[in-house]
């Protein structure tokens, strides 16, 4: 059986990508860090009642979500019907 040669190598790899950097977490964390502490401060955060208009989108016409979730819902749904997963 002949040896399989290395399709991928570092060599064969577009300096472009080697290159590349990813962002770093630094802002992101300390953002959830942010996040975290006003929550345990008791600070209420509408995450659930985005998630859940942008899971039942009907939910943006009901007088029981607060309006600030149904702007960021409003913001978000539009972006969630224009992609696929895996693209």
């Amino acid at each position: 059986m002949a040896a399989r040669r290395k399709v991928l190598t570092l060599d064969s790899v577009n300096p472009r990508v080697k290159g590349s950097r990813l962002p770093t977490l630094g802002p992101l964390l300390e953002r959830a860090s942010q996040i975290q502490r006003q929550l345990a401060q008791g600070e209420e955060k509408p995450f659930r009642e985005v998630a859940a208009i942008c899971a039942y989108p009907e939910l943006l016409h009901a007088d029981s979500m607060p309006r600030d979730a149904k702007q960021r819902a409003s913001r978000i749904l539009p972006e969630l019907h224009s992609s696929s997963a895996g693209t």
